[in-house]
């Protein structure tokens, strides 16, 4: 049996060495992942279509305070019976707000409820997070009356269902 040499000795240790490295360098990133979170807000445009809006936060590495979440990508999901669909995505600016805007004609379930899902996911920096929002056609009527001295505002609220009909709240007058 021939004896490894100095040579070949030195080259094992040195591959091992670099290899126990690499190893503890891969599982030190994975840990050095910053919290973060998304809160998701929606409004309605005046051309029908509805804005969602993913507010960003991260926490700070010096003090540990939540701090905006700046360019980071966050992805907007449709969610569905069928599953998540992936329908973009938007980058966070200095405030820490993605902004999408969804079609006029997305998709909504038998209720007309819209929900959407965002995430900030794979970043290297950052934690994942995710965050899921639902949103329905509402219409809001305001009356204003005066009589004698006295001034009343009534409103009514009404649910807008997918075929363009309104229903009545309950108690909501």
């Amino acid at each position: 049996m021939k004896q490894p040499t100095n040579h070949t000795i030195l080259n094992r240790i040195a591959v091992l060495s670099i290899a126990a490295l690499f190893l503890m360098n891969v599982s030190t990133a994975q840990e050095a992942k910053t919290f973060s979170s998304i809160q998701l807000s929606f409004y309605k445009n005046p051309d029908q279509s509805r804005t969602v809006i993913a507010n960003v936060m991260q926490k700070d590495k010096k003090g540990g305070m939540m701090v905006y979440g700046k360019n980071v990508k966050i992805n907007f999901y449709l969610e569905q019976s069928s599953g998540e669909t992936l329908m973009g995505s938007a980058m966070t600016a200095v405030n820490g707000k993605a902004v999408y805007v969804l079609p006029a004609d997305v998709a909504s379930d038998e209720t007309g409820k819209t929900s959407v899902t965002a995430k900030l996911e794979n970043n290297e920096l950052l934690a994942d997070a995710e965050s899921e929002a639902s949103v329905k056609n509402a219409k809001l009527m305001m009356t204003l009356s005066e009589k004698d001295t006295l001034r009343q505002m009534t409103v009514k609220a009404s649910e807008l269902l997918r075929d363009g009909t309104e229903k009545p709240l309950p108690n909501m007058e």
